[in-house]
């Protein structure tokens, strides 16, 4: 399992060689974009967000997020586990605002 990175969003081809090496499971969890999933393992709901596309309130990622959390069931998987490349907000000057979108 694994999310998308700043080497997969900056070619011109935007993930593709990522998506058809690495198929995640997003139409299972009702997202529209290969690039961010949620999953339930074991007792973990596993969330799976792309930091380089858009997450303002309003868009596709946002909506489909704040569904995806409504829905699992915290009795049956108590433990949520988000992953992503790069935190939407961090500190470190070397990468100030680097996924900011």
């Amino acid at each position: 399992m694994s999310c998308p990175g700043n080497h997969e969003y900056g070619s011109a081809e935007a993930y593709k060689s990522y998506n058809l090496r690495y198929p995640m499971p997003f139409a299972q969890s009702g997202s529209s974009d290969p690039n961010y999933w949620s999953r339930d393992i074991g007792p973990m709901h596993v969330v799976s967000l792309n930091s380089y596309a858009s997450s303002k309130p309003g868009s596709y990622q946002y909506k489909w997020l704040s569904q995806d959390l409504k829905s699992f069931d915290r009795q049956k998987t108590p433990w949520l586990l988000v992953i992503m490349h790069a935190p939407w907000y961090n500190s470190n000057l070397g990468h100030y605002g680097e996924a900011k979108a």
